[in-house]
């Protein structure tokens, strides 16, 4: 199964004066942003598939799986903090032909009112495409 597009929603909810420099990740890896701050539009009905594995380096073929393929699917990140992204890295389930190829990003701090990224020229930045790569 292979989902073709899904919105990434960055949420953030602690407001701060100044935005926070980050030179590294933001906490998806090690699991300082902690599951509850991950949640998603549904999950396919394998256990591996939760929400919560939407991490890079999941072992035993985890990996969040949307229930339906469709472009309506979300994956939403609370980060807590307001901070500037500079980067997504994506993953497909090990072992399975279910990678994303293609995603928008929005982001809010209120969780109420979202903007989409935009590019240098503040045009809406309407698809990224990924890159399939297989071991």
């Amino acid at each position: 199964m292979i989902w073709y597009f899904f919105l990434i929603i960055l949420n953030f909810f602690h407001i701060d004066a100044s935005i926070q420099l980050c030179n590294g990740p933001l906490g998806m890896i090690s699991g300082e942003i902690r599951d509850w701050q991950i949640t998603a539009s549904s999950n396919f009905f394998d256990p591996d598939c939760h929400e919560k594995n939407a991490r890079l380096y999941q072992s035993f073929d985890r990996a969040w799986c949307a229930r339906h393929k469709s472009d309506s699917e979300w994956l939403q990140i609370d980060l807590g903090i307001i901070a500037k992204i500079s980067g997504v890295l994506t993953q497909g389930r090990a072992n399975k032909q279910e990678y994303v190829t293609a995603f928008m990003i929005s982001y809010s701090t209120d969780a109420y009112r979202w903007q989409y990224l935009v590019d240098q020229y503040g045009n809406q930045k309407v698809r990224f495409s990924c890159v399939f790569k297989r071991n």
